[in-house]
């Protein structure tokens, strides 16, 4: 049996400002489908599939913005994770998160 795409018809626009404390980037959803992250900082932004994400503790890095724009990355779907997911970038600088859940 091959594999079926989640199809969505709606999608949620967030954006967080950069920050040196960890912000909270998406809440906990049981319905979530998807999460793209966007980085539009000058900083590296460490992000932590649950609570109190540090530059020492998190999931995955997000590379700074480049000249050519920001960085983008997007949840693996398979499984889909559904819990909090938590930010912190290496040094409060110029940028955001843009998140887009669906």
């Amino acid at each position: 049996m091959g594999f079926t795409a989640a199809r969505v018809s709606g999608a949620t626009v967030t954006s967080t400002a950069d920050s040196a404390t960890v912000v909270t980037l998406a809440a906990a959803k049981a319905t979530r489908a998807g999460l793209w992250i966007q980085n539009s900082s000058t900083e590296i932004l460490f992000v932590k599939m649950g609570d109190t994400a540090t530059v020492a503790d998190y999931s995955v890095e997000i590379p700074a913005r480049t000249a050519t724009g920001a960085t983008l990355w997007e949840m693996p779907t398979t499984p889909i994770y559904t819990g909090i997911v938590t930010g912190i970038w290496a040094n409060n600088s110029t940028g955001a998160a843009k998140v887009t859940e669906f």
